[in-house]
């Protein structure tokens, strides 16, 4: 029988490597909507909560998701050499900073320097009630770095129609992924 999820049981799958990492977003949705809140916590108690998500989703067949064709290939400060094996004409590039989930990357540039960002917002913050909408990104070589060699992480959101830096955690780098392009 369903039941709905408390924060001890979501915890758990957000724990869970399997949930995190195997299971499609069709197989995350179905175990979320049909999990057994006693049979899971038997489970758990075993040591073995995988092992009842896999049972959960093994009568649906797995779909290939954009996310599983990635390959890691490296981190975010490592984006030029990167490009040269693998060059923006033939692969995506993702990252998961900040995230188990990955993420689709751009690359650009803009007469002075080089900017490397997620394609889409995610919510930022720490306080609830003050989320906000908002993108890490890497630059490298713009006119107000000093150290114009190096990527330096940044995070950025709209404020007032323009793209506002409200935190950095300096040279901390994502990992970075590709996926060939269809």
């Amino acid at each position: 029988m369903a039941v709905a999820l408390d924060q001890q049981h979501l915890c758990a799958l957000k724990a869970s490597d399997f949930f995190n990492n195997s299971c499609t977003l069709e197989q995350r949705h179905h175990i979320m909507t049909t999990m057994d809140i006693k049979l899971y916590e038997s489970y758990i108690f075993l040591g073995k909560p995988d092992d009842y998500l896999r049972i959960l989703v093994a009568p649906l067949p797995p779909q290939p998701t954009a996310e599983r064709c990635y390959q890691l290939v490296g981190n975010t400060n490592e984006i030029d050499e990167v490009m040269v094996k693998y060059p923006p004409t033939h692969y995506t590039y993702g990252c998961s900073y900040n995230s188990k989930t990955i993420h689709e990357l751009v690359y650009s540039n803009w007469n002075q320097g080089a900017r490397l960002y997620f394609l889409h917002p995610y919510m930022m913050g720490d306080n609830s009630s003050a989320f906000e909408w908002g993108y890490a990104a890497w630059c490298k070589g713009l006119l107000d770095q000093p150290d114009k060699d190096k990527w330096v992480h940044g995070y950025y959101k709209l404020e007032n129609g323009r793209m506002v830096r409200y935190g950095s955690n300096d040279q901390s780098w994502g990992r970075l992924y590709i996926k060939p392009i269809c």
